[in-house]
């Protein structure tokens, strides 16, 4: 594989992230996640990400496969 390709595909990869992220801020889809645990006791608020954490795995990983099957 020649370093031009890698870097091509590289760049690829850092828009299609950033255009993802840009627009699930948009609509507000890490936002109020049912799948995330938020916990407040008294002045102490704890917020453990976890349904985040499954959709961002789910997509790197699709982004992964694809890249694979690309190159």
């Amino acid at each position: 594989m020649s370093i031009g390709k890698i870097i091509f595909f590289s760049g690829l990869l850092l828009v299609i992230i950033g255009v993802l992220i840009h627009f699930a801020g948009m609509l507000n889809i890490f936002k109020d996640n049912p799948l995330d645990l938020k916990f407040t006791f008294r002045n102490t608020t704890f917020y453990f990400p976890i349904g985040t954490s499954i959709v961002l795995s789910i997509m790197v990983s699709l982004i992964i496969y694809i890249l694979r099957k690309i190159l």
